[in-house]
C-alpha cells in the first residue's frame, strides 16, 4: 500500500490520499492503512472511508445507528465493533448476510433502492 500511496499523482502531490473501501478499511484496519500511506506519501494526510463516515456521524451527533451493508456477518461483526470501540451503538443491520443461492455475490446489490431503504427505515 505504501507504493501506491507513493504512484498516487507523484507529481501532483495530493493533499490526501483516502483508502476507500469501508469493508477494507475495517479488515485492514485504519491505524495500518494510515502508517502506509504516511510511508509512500509522508506529505499527504492518510485517510479511510471509515474515519470519515466516523467523522461525520459525530458531526452530526448520532449515536444510535442501524447500518445496511453488502457485507457478510463476519465483516459486520468486526465493523459493529469498531462503531462501538468508536463511541456507537448499532441498533440493527437489517440487510445483513443476503446473499443469492449460488453465493457468488450479495442479495443487497440487486435488491431495489426502495427495498433497502424500507428495510432500515422500517426499524
Amino acid at each position: 500500500m505504501a507504493e501506491a500511496a507513493l504512484r498516487i499523482q507523484p507529481n501532483t502531490r495530493p493533499d490526501v490520499i483516502s483508502y476507500s473501501c469501508t469493508s477494507g478499511s475495517i479488515v485492514i484496519g485504519e491505524a495500518r492503512i494510515m502508517a502506509e500511506i504516511r510511508a509512500g506519501a509522508p506529505w499527504a494526510i492518510p485517510m479511510t472511508l471509515v474515519t470519515g463516515v466516523v467523522d461525520a456521524l459525530r458531526e452530526l451527533g448520532a449515536r444510535k445507528l442501524v447500518v445496511g451493508t453488502p457485507n457478510r456477518d463476519e465483516i459486520n461483526t468486526q465493523e459493529s465493533r469498531l462503531l462501538h470501540e468508536k463511541g456507537f451503538e448499532v441498533v440493527e443491520y437489517p440487510l445483513h448476510d443476503r446473499q443469492t443461492p449460488d453465493a457468488s455475490d450479495h442479495m443487497v446489490s440487486i435488491l431495489p433502492v426502495s427495498d433497502g431503504y424500507g428495510a432500515v427505515i422500517s426499524r
